[in-house]
C-alpha cells in the first residue's frame, strides 16, 4: 500500500510541475515582442507624421515639411489619408513593411518623435537648408530614424 501512496504522489507532483512551466500555448500569454517591435513602438507616431503633411497642425516642428520636401503630397488631414503618402502600408496591413520603410523612406521621417526640422537654419551644427530631400539626411535630423535602420540591419536604396 505505501508503494501505490507513493506511485500516486510522485505522480501528482509531477502534474503540478508540469502546470507551473511556462507554457507557450496559453492563449492568454501576450506573444514576445521583437527589439524593432519595443523600438518603434517608443519612437514613431502615425499622428506626427500626419502633422507634418497637415497644413493645420499646430505642431511646430513638422507643420509644412511635408509640402517643403515632398509637394506633390497635397494636405493631408487625417490618419485615413496616410494612404496617399507613396508606399504607405499600415502596421495592420503588413508590421514588417511598415517598419522597413519608416526606417527607409523619407517622406516617413517626420513620424519619428526625434524628428528636428531640418528647413530652418541650425546654428549649432553650421546648416543651412537646400530645401531638397537630401536636408533629411542630416544625421541630427532623426537620430532615432538612424538608430532604427541599423536595428533592422538595412541598406538604404542607392
Amino acid at each position: 500500500m505505501k508503494l501505490g501512496l507513493r506511485v500516486v504522489l510522485l505522480f501528482a507532483f509531477a502534474l503540478a510541475v508540469a502546470g507551473c512551466s511556462s507554457d507557450d500555448s496559453d492563449p492568454n500569454r501576450p506573444p514576445e515582442r521583437s527589439e524593432e517591435q519595443v523600438f518603434i513602438d517608443e519612437h514613431w507616431s502615425d499622428e506626427l507624421l500626419l502633422a507634418a503633411y497637415d497644413p493645420d497642425s499646430s505642431d511646430s516642428e513638422r507643420t509644412g515639411e511635408g509640402a517643403v520636401y515632398f509637394p506633390m503630397i497635397e494636405g493631408l488631414s487625417s490618419l485615413d489619408d496616410l494612404d496617399l503618402i507613396p508606399l504607405w502600408v499600415s502596421r495592420e496591413e503588413n508590421e514588417a513593411e511598415f517598419m522597413r520603410n519608416a526606417a527607409i523612406w523619407d517622406q516617413f521621417i517626420f513620424g519619428w518623435k526625434d524628428y528636428r526640422r531640418a528647413s530652418v537654419a541650425r546654428a549649432e551644427y553650421d546648416y543651412q537648408p537646400s530645401y531638397v530631400r537630401s536636408d533629411l539626411s542630416q544625421p541630427w535630423v532623426s537620430p532615432n530614424r538612424d538608430r532604427f535602420r541599423e536595428i533592422l540591419g538595412v541598406d538604404l536604396p542607392k
